[in-house]
Formats: structure tokens, C-alpha cells, sequence
């Protein structure tokens, strides 16, 4: 099963204003893994016997300024990030995810 959760982390989809890109990736990878872990309780109900676990994609859009270069204009970024809840996966399974991993994340258009 597969989740963007991009609207739940940012209803109101604002922009964000970072000082460096680590920051706004540090933000973007703490929200997607705050909701993740604030919600373990009700992901364990519906994960299925068959089912290796749930990815949880999130994209943030924002702004932020050259570190290097205090007087530039902010520049536009997108940080897509992806995590996947499982629970209780066996050494085979894990396998498979691992697998799979690269595809899943693959972010080239072409």
C-alpha cells in the first residue's frame, strides 16, 4: 500500500522559508517520520497478512537561501520524501523491500 501524505503534513500548503537546503531536507524528513511514528498504533490494525507494509511519500515546497551567499535571492526546492512502515518482516521479506528500495525511490523522470 502506498500513501501521499503530503496534504495531511501541510493542509494549507504553504511554502517554507529555510535558511539552508539541509535544514528544509532536516524538516521535511522529520514531519514524514513524526506522522509515521504518532501513528504506529492504528498502522499495526491495518496492516495485512500479506502485506510487506504501507510507503508514506511526502513533498515539501519551499524556499531557501544560498548559505554561502548572504545577499542572494532565495531559490525555489522540492524535497520528496518516502518512508515504509513494516511491521515484523521476516529475513526474505526484508529482502524483497530492499529490493524494491531503489525503484521506489527513483526520482528521474526519463
Amino acid at each position: 500500500m502506498a500513501c501521499k501524505i503530503t496534504e495531511v503534513l501541510n493542509p494549507e500548503s504553504r511554502i517554507a522559508i529555510f535558511p539552508r537546503a539541509l535544514d528544509f531536507r532536516h524538516a521535511s524528513e522529520t514531519s514524514l517520520q513524526g506522522y509515521v511514528r504518532g501513528h504506529e498504533d492504528e498502522l499495526k490494525r491495518c496492516l495485512g497478512k500479506k502485506q510487506l507494509g504501507i510507503l508514506f511519500e511526502n513533498n515539501l515546497y519551499g524556499a531557501v537561501h544560498d548559505e554561502h551567499d548572504p545577499e542572494s535571492e532565495p531559490a525555489f526546492m522540492n524535497c520528496r520524501g518516502a518512508t515504509i512502515y513494516h511491521y515484523r518482516l521476516g529475513e526474505m521479506d526484508m529482502g524483497l523491500v530492499g529490493s524494491m528500495a531503489p525503484s521506489l525511490s527513483n526520482q528521474n523522470v526519463l
